[in-house]
């Protein structure tokens, strides 16, 4: 028996899960908040915006422009594709402090500085020989520029990029 109904009285039927995370789960569920009776219209809609097979057509380069499976189509029925937008926000310097001190980074760093002071490296790198090895990556320094511009220190910019 499956909802007061003999199983071969229902036929087939097809399950469909979604699994979605963080602010797109937020999302999705102020819109189910405010539209309670269409949770199936809204899952469908995600879908169709969302997901897509496809048929190949060797003429054309441009997926985008490649027809949607028939199988798709009528699985889906009438809906208006929906994307879950949600704001990305910028990493921050701040940000980025705030991964190193949480992060685990900087206890990793105490000791190693312990295990150097105690003279227990055994064969690892000094802190101190590994910072001067390594380089900023495009995304740090990009915040860093924008750090030193904020706060008006735009004359560090030429001994930074030196680093």
């Amino acid at each position: 028996m499956k909802y007061k109904k003999p199983y071969e009285e229902i036929g087939s039927w097809k399950r469909t899960e979604i699994q979605l995370r963080e602010d797109k789960a937020h999302t999705f569920a102020m819109l189910f908040k405010d539209n309670p009776l269409n949770l199936g219209k809204l899952a469908f809609d995600l879908l169709a915006g969302n997901l897509r097979f496809i048929v190949p057509d060797k003429k054309q380069s441009n997926r985008s422009h490649w027809k949607t499976c028939q199988f798709w189509n009528r699985f889906l029925g009438a809906v208006e594709p929906l994307q879950l937008h949600t704001e990305t926000p910028r990493s921050t310097l701040l940000e980025t402090q705030r991964w190193i001190k949480e992060g685990g980074v900087l206890s990793a760093v105490k000791g190693f500085c312990f295990l150097e002071e105690h003279e227990a490296l055994g064969g690892l790198e000094r802190i101190e020989d590994m910072l001067r090895h390594i380089k900023y990556s495009p995304a740090v320094g990009n915040k860093m520029i924008g750090h030193l511009s904020r706060i008006n220190r735009e004359d560090l910019y030429h001994i930074y990029r030196t680093i």
